[in-house]
């Protein structure tokens, strides 16, 4: 059964774990990261993007009845819903390594934390299926 608590708790994490993951893609903010100085990161569609693929992962971590680990669950559901940004980051200049690196190294970290948050900080685990 549906879990109404689960759900809005971890959109709403979604929500806000984005702004800083997409803060952390805008180049320069990281110095030790070669991203390019041109790569469109700093317009508002691009912060859009980032925030409602992360928005999106949370609302699917919150509805998804997978049984396994909490930790587990998150890192998998935020891959499989992160996994088309990680194409879009690599077309629009980015280059295909440090796309991969940083969308999924951001998805498993932000998966972990949405997971955390909402069945262990909160208690709202996930239901039966």
């Amino acid at each position: 059964m549906l879990n109404r608590k689960r759900v809005l708790i971890a959109t709403a994490c979604g929500f806000l774990l984005g702004i800083p993951d997409w803060y952390l893609a805008v180049p320069g903010v990281i110095p030790f990261i070669p991203v390019p100085m041109d790569a469109p990161l700093g317009t508002w569609p691009a912060a859009l993007t980032v925030i409602s693929i992360r928005t999106v992962s949370g609302f699917v971590i919150g509805i998804s009845a997978l049984r396994m680990a909490w930790w587990w669950h998150g890192i998998v559901v935020s891959l499989i819903v992160g996994f088309p940004l990680f194409f879009v980051c690599g077309w629009v200049g980015l280059g295909w390594t440090l796309s991969f690196l940083g969308v999924n190294g951001a998805g498993i970290v932000m998966g972990l934390i949405i997971e955390w948050v909402t069945s262990v900080l909160f208690k709202a685990p996930a239901g039966k299926p």
